[in-house]
């Protein structure tokens, strides 16, 4: 079929971009998804059907998709995984058949490989939780209030709340915003917030606490 070879490349060319770029991984998802569901839908014994879908769902995940309404998505990811897997019975019991045992063993297998990765990384990440610091004192382009507000980003305050706060305008903030994520090279909000999430963000000497307690005024901020 026209539309396999063109998905086939399509996700080629996306993960290549994505590998380039890694805060597009929302726009590759959707490709590998559609790769999935066909296979999954008119190919039974093709075992790149399962290996796409979990890559979608992996994606999903790293774009931070999961991180509202968690559950919910999670039960709705695995009905359509079901779904998907129980329209093969049409090709016959015995095709169906095999086709289930091989897509429960290599899901076992994943779950297990990604159980033991995070195991791995946990430990990693005790072992040098102290390193997880932002300093955007490195950077030359930004300044200490830029770094409140990526604290305000990680504490989820709204782009609203942190322009009264700053007292400017709701625009100011978002391009301001826009700006930073560009010199970090995340992309976007939610490419900060999956990056970063975790790190003390500090400027220099000063600390994420104290740059929570200073007052800034309108020198401190650079168009």
């Amino acid at each position: 079929m026209i539309i396999f070879t063109f998905l086939k490349l399509a996700t080629i060319i996306l993960l290549s971009i994505v590998a380039i770029y890694p805060y597009k991984i929302g726009i590759c998802s959707i490709i590998t998804f559609l790769y999935a569901v066909l296979i999954l839908f008119f190919e039974p014994n093709n075992t790149m059907g399962l290996f796409m879908y979990i890559l979608t769902v992996a994606m999903l995940y790293a774009r931070g998709f999961y991180n509202i309404h968690k559950k919910q998505k999670n039960i709705f990811t695995i009905i359509i995984f079901i779904l998907l897997n129980l329209s093969q019975m049409r090709f016959g019991s015995k095709i169906f058949l095999n086709s289930l045992i091989q897509t429960v063993g290599f899901s076992f297998i994943y779950l297990l490989s990604i159980y033991f990765i995070k195991a791995a990384i946990r430990n990693d990440y005790n072992t040098n939780s102290s390193s997880n610091i932002l300093n955007l004192k490195h950077y030359d382009k930004l300044t200490i209030r830029d770094a409140l507000w990526l604290i305000q980003i990680q504490n989820k305050v709204k782009y609203n709340a942190i322009a009264i706060k700053s007292k400017v305008a709701p625009g100011t903030v978002k391009n301001r915003l826009k700006f930073i994520f560009s010199v970090l090279e995340v992309g976007d909000k939610q490419g900060f917030i999956n990056e970063y999430s975790t790190f003390e963000i500090c400027y220099g000497e000063y600390s994420s606490e104290q740059i929570t307690s200073m007052t800034f005024t309108d020198d401190d901020f650079i168009e």
